[in-house]
């Protein structure tokens, strides 16, 4: 996902639902940019939190325990969705109206419904779990 978004340590990305938080750290490690976690789950947060300053990440990564559908997206340059297609379509307007024009959206096995895509890749996890990463451009 970051790699097709091209992830640059300029960028702010933010991982909407981000669990564990694993997409923010590797953001942060491997690509250099700064991050940004939403997640309401308030064990997941810890556990992310808590890696992050294991890790020491804490300049570049943080946690807020925020709805994703009432946050602040506006300073994103990247955006990362695991969400369901349903899920992905209602954020639709709100990543219309908050983000910023050359923003990237990458998506992965869900699209955005009404909204066309830029590159899809097809990728097998290590697992060898087939997934499908949708890359858009606001």
């Amino acid at each position: 996902m970051l790699e097709l978004a091209q992830v640059q340590p300029t960028d702010i990305l933010y991982d909407l639902g981000s669990g564990d938080g694993r997409i923010p750290i590797m953001a942060a490690q491997e690509f250099g940019c700064r991050a940004v976690g939403i997640e309401l789950d308030e064990d997941l947060r810890r556990h992310a939190q808590n890696k992050v300053k294991e890790y020491g990440l804490e300049k570049q990564v943080r946690f807020k325990g925020e709805d994703f559908f009432h946050a602040d997206l506006r300073e994103a340059s990247v955006i990362t969705l695991y969400l369901l297609s349903a899920v992905n379509g209602h954020l639709g307007p709100r990543l219309a109206s908050q983000l910023a024009k050359g923003t990237r959206i990458v998506c992965l096995d869900y699209e955005v419904p009404g909204w066309r895509f830029l590159e899809s890749k097809a990728i097998k996890s290590e697992g060898n779990v087939d997934y499908t990463i949708y890359l858009y451009r606001r």
